[in-house]
């Protein structure tokens, strides 16, 4: 999927919204090490926090735990689907090493456990902040990283609210 993802979706692998995307994540950040045994710790939190009020467990509150717990930072954003369109707002954490370690990937489709993207790979492209009135690639005059970053001049959640609409979701979009 790596692969695929970067080829069909050529901005994320572009110069320019690379450099965006290391301008929002800090170059170093967290405190531990993300060993397999820290990974593994993070998934037991994520289990955790799903329980019979959120049996899937909302990125958002996972993402914090894990910044509680084990020092990494949480983001919250969009994760971008295969074609580089926004699928969801989610929540994920940066590992020291500037990697991606998305806890709640699973409900994005992406496996059952933990991902972790490393830095500059197709999938860590996958993750972005969200375009938003205040934040998006016209506003390159006062947010100079993301200059030369593509946008259509739609909104992310306008994007993603029809997507994830749902019989009885109270608040479309939202993850």
């Amino acid at each position: 999927m790596d692969g695929d993802f970067t080829e069909r979706g050529a901005f994320a692998a572009s110069a320019s919204c690379n450099r965006a995307r290391l301008a929002w994540f800090p170059a170093h950040a967290g405190s531990l090490a993300p060993c397999a045994d820290a990974i593994a710790a993070a998934a037991e939190i994520r289990e955790g926090a799903r329980d019979d009020d959120m049996p899937r467990g909302e990125a958002i509150q996972v993402a914090h735990l894990i910044e509680c717990y084990l020092g990494w930072p949480s983001f919250e954003g969009v994760v971008l689907d295969a074609d580089g369109e926004p699928a969801a707002l989610h929540a994920w954490n940066l590992l020291p090493t500037g990697a991606v370690m998305d806890a709640a990937a699973d409900l994005h489709g992406d496996g059952d456990g933990p991902l972790v993207a490393e830095t500059g790979s197709g999938a860590w492209c996958r993750y972005r902040r969200e375009w938003t009135a205040d934040y998006n690639p016209e506003l390159a005059h006062r947010f100079p990283e993301l200059s030369g970053c593509y946008w259509d001049g739609i909104l992310d959640l306008v994007k993603i609210a029809p997507r994830n609409a749902a019989p009885g979701m109270a608040c479309p979009g939202m993850r």
